[in-house]
């Protein structure tokens, strides 16, 4: 991030207004006028960033990116016409990136300073560095331990018999659906009268008691493929006390890359389900495409099932099957 901040590889963007207007009360621009957006002296602008000219990684931490401007950082283009592939380019560059050096080493012996040479993209001229295969005393060896340190904490016994649980998704790349269909088959597997369905499916058959379990993407601040229907019934307002028995709980699914519309869909879910009565479970969950996305989706599930164990818990009191009696025998016993 803090890389394409400082050499972006697109040099600039156009955009024209679609109709007259004045920018900063000095510049008329009239309806179609071409301005050029310059990348460098954008993410370099020292209104919008402290130190601009300064290579600085912890911009980027959680803490800080929310506090940018979420116009002063555009390395893939703006808007609907921005890079399809800026999620793909930043997972491969850093598959690649790992990938080779876990197997090179390199070595810049001519303290080489940026050349650009930009075509319809910007990249360095006569860059050259110094590869060596790296050996395997060079590599530092990690430990298989598991990341979630502590006691390994046994998931909470749930017992849903009798009590409906509608599961819905709204997903475009599958990583939603498989979520939802984790959280259904945990349900189904405590006793819950479960059902597993599209967005668009669940506003043809809104539930009217028990349970109701949200997963869902945003898309440039957009519905996906399979719930823009529901969106539709969103912006004209769920029926008013049509779901005041039914308590839900929801995980939105985003990218922090996308600061503007980042969560749009899932809050709307939310505003949406709250006016027509239904009651929250445990607080909205946010995972973030660009960050640790299995870990915090993964963490609130954890926390759903531990709100819901309080409520819905299992008798473990009767242990059920044959029970066994085990006596350790030495040599002369036998």
């Amino acid at each position: 991030e803090e890389t394409l901040r400082l050499w972006a590889p697109i040099p600039m963007i156009a955009k024209a207004p679609i109709d007259g207007t004045v920018i900063g009360d000095r510049y008329e621009l009239k309806k179609g006028t071409r301005a050029n957006i310059l990348m460098g002296a954008l993410h370099c602008h020292p209104k919008a960033w402290d130190r601009p000219e300064e290579f600085d990684i912890d911009r980027w931490l959680p803490e800080n990116r929310v506090q940018q401007h979420p116009h002063a950082y555009k390395p893939f283009g703006n808007g609907v016409r921005a890079c399809i592939g800026r999620q793909f380019a930043l997972t491969e560059a850093r598959l690649a990136l790992a990938l080779v050096l876990q197997r090179f080493r390199f070595s810049d012996t001519t303290d080489y300073q940026m050349d650009v040479r930009e075509a319809l993209t910007r990249k360095p001229g006569d860059f050259q560095l110094v590869v060596r295969r790296r050996q395997e005393h060079q590599r530092t060896v990690f430990g298989a331990a598991d990341l979630r340190t502590g006691d390994t904490q046994a998931q909470a016994a749930v017992s849903g018999v009798g009590v409906n649980l509608t599961v819905a998704y709204g997903s475009s790349l599958g990583s939603c659906e498989d979520l939802a269909r984790t959280i259904a088959d945990r349900g189904e597997r405590s006793g819950f009268g479960t059902t597993l369905m599209s967005l668009d499916e669940l506003g043809d058959n809104l539930p009217t008691e028990g349970l109701l379990v949200v997963v869902a993407a945003s898309y440039n601040g957009k519905a996906p493929d399979n719930a823009q229907r529901f969106d539709d019934l969103l912006a004209t307002g769920l029926p008013q006390g049509s779901l005041a028995n039914v308590r839900f709980a929801l995980l939105g699914a985003g990218n922090t890359q996308w600061v503007a519309t980042y969560q749009a869909f899932p809050k709307r879910i939310e505003e949406g389900l709250l006016a027509a009565g239904a009651t929250p479970v445990v607080e909205r969950g946010i995972a973030d495409a660009a960050g640790d996305f299995d870990g915090t989706a993964t963490r609130w599930m954890d926390i759903l099932w531990a709100t819901l164990a309080e409520e819905y818990a299992a008798d473990t009191s009767q242990a059920s099957g044959p029970r066994y009696q085990v006596q350790l025998l030495t040599e002369s016993d036998v």
